[in-house]
């Protein structure tokens, strides 16, 4: 069992995972993944180890965000994390949603542009 959210908790943004391996009993310590200007929309998976992946966005400049990815071990190690997509951090981008599909990651994201609204889907073999 993982739970993974963004805080802003004391003024101090940021996007934790707890583990759980005894179905909810217990958690882990919270394992921070991002405290670098995170804005949130956060989506877990677990892939075929068992391994927690967690997307969320980033804030990267003023008319851009970032989709990070990061993969948790079953014991709380990070195993990687990186930016993978770009997208605009208004509120109208929605949150882009995360699902384990065809050996990869199907990610699915809007696209705000002037004069039309879009949904964009991407094949990630991360």
């Amino acid at each position: 069992l993982a739970i993974a959210w963004f805080t802003r908790a004391e003024d101090r943004p940021r996007v934790q995972l707890l583990l759980s391996r005894d179905g909810g009993r217990s958690f882990s310590e919270p394992l921070l993944l991002d405290d670098d200007k995170p804005q949130g929309r956060v989506d877990l998976v677990f892939n075929d180890e068992g391994n927690a992946v967690v997307s969320w966005m980033g804030i990267t400049g003023e008319e851009e965000a970032t989709i990070f990815l990061a993969e948790v071990s079953a014991d709380g190690r990070l195993l990687r994390r990186s930016p993978v997509t770009t997208t605009s951090p208004a509120r109208s981008s929605g949150f882009p949603i995360l699902k384990k599909w065809k050996g990869g990651y199907l990610l699915a994201r809007t696209v705000v542009g002037e004069n039309s609204t879009t949904i964009s889907t991407a094949l990630l073999k991360w």
